[in-house]
């Protein structure tokens, strides 16, 4: 074998190598987009309304805006029921915590158990935007 063939086969392999890597890249764009597509309005619109919309009136927890969020998010992450299991179980189980949360809150008379049920679901939410940031900047579930 002369040098040239030499420089040719290892060309083909940098060249296919440059293949895989694309490829890779693409499918982690795709993904990327889908999941700016699914959680953008959610993350910078939405979520924050409807937590700003809680209130207290008459003994009484006003959620419906917050409740229709929720009930939404989790209709539209169905995808990665089959797409991201584990994504989808950690995103479904916080939107059912805060749901159970906004129940009991209604059943509580002692402002200071509400105040911590309200401190909850935030942390609550800020576990979502936690869920959502770690698949869509590190990749990882």
């Amino acid at each position: 074998m002369e040098t040239s063939d030499y420089i040719s086969i290892i060309a083909l392999l940098v060249s296919i190598g440059a293949l895989v890597y694309q490829i890779y890249s693409n499918r982690n764009t795709i993904e990327r987009d889908l999941y700016a597509a699914v959680f953008r309005e959610y993350l910078m619109v939405r979520i924050p309304e409807g937590r700003n919309q809680l209130s207290i009136v008459d003994g009484r927890l006003h959620s419906q805006q917050l409740q229709q969020c929720l009930s939404d998010l989790r209709r539209d992450i169905l995808y990665f029921k089959f797409n991201n299991t584990v994504f989808y179980k950690a995103l479904n189980d916080i939107i059912i915590n805060i749901d159970d949360l906004v129940v009991s809150i209604n059943n509580e008379e002692n402002e200071r158990d509400i105040q911590s049920k309200l401190m909850e679901i935030d942390l609550l939410i800020n576990g979502i935007y936690d869920e959502v940031s770690n698949v869509y900047v590190h990749g990882n579930r």
